[in-house]
């Protein structure tokens, strides 16, 4: 298992951490007679893994050193879609990856929502820019699976301009539904469900591109960014309100809509501008910080806050979880991996031995430092600070970029000389970059000094 360990200026943060990553890697059930590499995904009187919350799970349970338990729940899950149930794959697998039987009858009656089919694909590639094993894209059941999501699927449920959906008529999953919110008003198209599409086809284009696949990849991007286009042109209103799905009737629904709301700017469908900014206040003015009924939908709050500068918001709502103490397995692993992703900003790109760190430390927070964090075969130490960012190259197969970013315009510093930045633009934040190349046992401290 990862040594994996983090530290802070804020006690109760500490606290709630060691909670967190011993809770988390508690859920591992690797070794138990019977069962596959697998760890608790779903609520605890289930013994199963929940295709949504393993997507949502992975990259703490990556940090966590189990990306064997990763890779063979998700080709499991890969497995399960056939043409018979619509190229939709099975909503949960027991920990022996068979079937769950709660959660599947039959073919036409069993658990569909259409962000599932999207999301496993953007997992794939992010494990495969974690850990830089060529099996995230190379295995044919999950590239196969990955082919007809965004091929199959989507002309199968095309509700025009090539967006996957419903009819709309239905709230219920067993009848399949657009969206991950269930027993709620009956969509056509959702926000998650659009935004997990168009997140699945980046993530699509890019894997085609590391393939060799260029024909295909350019098609992808082109159609991700039609996708990205359509949203804009149709859901964004002129007065600046953006829609979160379109209903059985063909309108826009407007207003909060849980994870129909949230996906939108977490996973960057919606461009970054004022529209966005008013959506993300809206969202931030109308979710209640309470715990109990919802909590699923809030572990998604951090990574629709931390990415656009919210730093403030993002940490009041990873404290809102670590202080729930709520033992549903999404809790502690999002906890850990929005510290990692959201707080400390951490973008992995291990095919290509680079890691990029944005600091998002919020006033509270004077300093955090995360050590053994696992991209590909480098294992590294990490401290943000006030204009201060460290990283310790512990171990590794060779050298490595730290591509070391701060927000705004300014000077970075190596040892009180200047050193060689680039400038920047990343989900509308214009950030300041060096690019350090580090070898086996290498720290570097780099500062930043705004410019005035």
């Amino acid at each position: 298992m990862s040594a994996l360990a983090i530290h802070s200026a804020d006690a109760a943060f500490d606290r709630g951490m060691a909670w967190a990553i011993a809770t988390a890697r508690a859920y591992r059930r690797t070794g138990q007679s019977g069962e596959v590499p697998c760890y608790w995904a779903g609520l605890l009187d289930r013994e199963a893994v929940y295709i949504r919350d393993l997507v949502h799970q992975a990259p703490a349970a990556h940090l966590l050193g189990m990306q064997v338990e990763n890779f063979t729940m998700l080709r499991a899950f890969a497995g399960t879609a056939t043409p018979e149930r619509q190229w939709y794959p099975h909503w949960s697998l027991g920990f022996d990856a068979r079937i769950f039987e709660m959660d599947f009858h039959h073919d036409e009656d069993c658990a569909r929502e259409i962000p599932m089919v999207f999301e496993p694909v953007e997992m794939a590639w992010s494990q495969y820019q974690w850990s830089g094993e060529r099996a995230w894209i190379d295995d044919v059941a999950i590239r196969e699976y990955s082919r007809r999501a965004m091929k199959d699927f989507v002309a199968l449920h095309d509700r025009g301009e090539g967006v996957a959906g419903t009819d709309g008529r239905h709230a219920w999953p067993y009848e399949g539904i657009a969206s991950y919110n269930e027993g709620g008003e009956g969509l056509q198209i959702a926000g998650d469900g659009l935004a997990s599409q168009h997140a699945a086809q980046v993530a699509w284009a890019q894997m085609q591109e590391a393939c060799g696949a260029h024909a295909g990849a350019q098609a992808s991007w082109a159609t991700a960014a039609h996708l990205q286009r359509w949203f804009a042109e149709h859901w964004v209103l002129p007065d600046g309100t953006i829609a979160r799905g379109v209903d059985h009737a063909g309108k826009l629904v407007t207003g909060f809509g849980e994870l129909n709301s949230i996906y939108i700017p977490a996973k960057f469908l919606c461009h970054p501008g004022p529209a966005t900014e008013r959506y993300l206040d809206f969202i931030e003015a109308t979710v209640p910080y309470q715990h109990g009924v919802g909590f699923e939908m809030r572990t998604y709050l951090p990574e629709a806050f931390f990415p656009y500068g919210r730093d403030e918001a993002g940490w009041r709502r990873l404290m809102h979880m670590l202080d729930s103490r709520n033992p549903y397995p999404e809790i502690s692993f999002v906890a850990v991996g929005q510290t990692v992703e959201g707080v400390c900003g951490v973008v992995p790109d291990a095919p290509h031995h680079r890691v990029m760190t944005v600091p998002h430390l919020p006033d509270a927070l004077a300093w955090i430092a995360v050590d053994g964090i696992t991209i590909g075969g480098h294992v590294l130490d990490l401290r943000h600070e006030r204009g201060r960012s460290t990283v310790h190259h512990r171990r590794g197969p060779g050298p490595m970029t730290w591509l070391c970013a701060f927000p705004g315009q300014g000077i970075i510093r190596r040892d009180g000389r200047d050193v060689v930045t680039t400038e920047t633009v990343l989900h509308g934040r214009r950030l300041t970059m060096a690019g350090i190349d580090m070898v086996m046992d290498d720290e570097v401290s780099l500062t930043f000094s705004p410019a005035d």
